[in-house]
């Protein structure tokens, strides 16, 4: 019964906390007027592109437009809000079978790796992030064997400056540079492939599961399941996950879980800018 009254304490502590008013007027709108078909960030667009195009040259005060499907010009519009992983992103689970990764469900088992390389089966508590219906602006990394991983900007990604799997760093995804090294499976451990390309795009959904480890295989390639702070700081503040799991039961059938967003609140208030700048630490 403790722990029941722990997590009800902690609840209703987040409920007091979560009265920023979002999911407001943003969400109600793209409900009543459809999803876009197109969103523009301007810190996509050269400088020269900005100049000859009329629409872009009439909107200089919009960061972001859209366009929706049965319109001709792009209007200003909330720019895309950052994800984690797409919808299209996939898993494997522990029998080998690969899925969307918005269909798993807590307490599956799925494919990461330990420090050590190997790859093993892990638990699935939950997600901190399950949004269906958004639009986020996502990183799309290539690498020389063929994987192609979908994350967002901020998100933790495992990374090899000099192809070493025993030299390995927590990266943001905007700090992946071609010529760096991602780790990805190969049988039954990690091995380094090499990025080749690395582009940016806006895909829908974003999701964000968690497990034991704190890390997950997505699309064969090692990642977090963290993003916007260091992953040793996020695993910690997430405990609360690991040692109750009906915790995550908190978390909406499509939106962020409320602990998450108040602690990235704490997080930002708290911790120094370096702290979110570079993340060169241990796994």
């Amino acid at each position: 019964m403790r722990g029941e009254h722990i997590l009800c304490l902690t609840y209703f502590v987040i409920q007091f906390l979560e009265c920023d008013g979002r999911h407001t007027e943003s969400w109600r709108q793209r409900e009543k007027y459809g999803k876009y078909i197109d969103v523009i960030d301007m810190n996509d667009v050269g400088h020269d592109k900005r100049s000859s195009s009329p629409d872009l040259n009439r909107m200089k005060r919009c960061r972001c437009f859209c366009r929706r499907k049965w319109e001709r010009q792009f209007h200003c519009c909330e720019c895309a809000q950052s994800g984690c992983f797409p919808g299209s992103a996939h898993v494997t689970l522990a029998d080998g079978k690969v899925i969307e990764i918005g269909d798993l469900e807590p307490g599956q088992k799925l494919l990461t790796a330990n420090k050590d390389g190997r790859i093993y089966s892990d638990t699935v508590l939950g997600y901190l992030d399950r949004r269906n219906d958004i639009i986020g602006r996502y990183r799309k990394v290539v690498t020389s064997s063929g994987e192609q991983l979908m994350l967002s900007r901020s998100h933790v990604i495992y990374v090899s400056a000099n192809n070493n799997t025993n030299d390995v760093t927590p990266r943001y995804a905007q700090d992946i540079t071609i010529g760096d090294y991602v780790l990805i499976a190969k049988d039954s451990h990690l091995v380094s492939t090499l990025v080749i390309n690395i582009t940016s795009h806006h895909m829908q959904g974003a999701f964000v599961p968690l497990t034991q480890s704190g890390t997950l295989l997505v699309d064969n390639v090692l990642t977090s399941c963290y993003a916007s702070f260091p992953h040793g700081i996020s695993h910690a503040a997430m405990a609360p996950f690991r040692w109750f799991p009906q915790f995550a039961d908190l978390t909406p059938a499509n939106g962020v879980h409320p602990y998450v967003d108040v602690m990235k609140k704490v997080g930002r208030f708290l911790l120094p800018d370096s702290a979110l700048s570079s993340i060169r630490m241990a796994p």
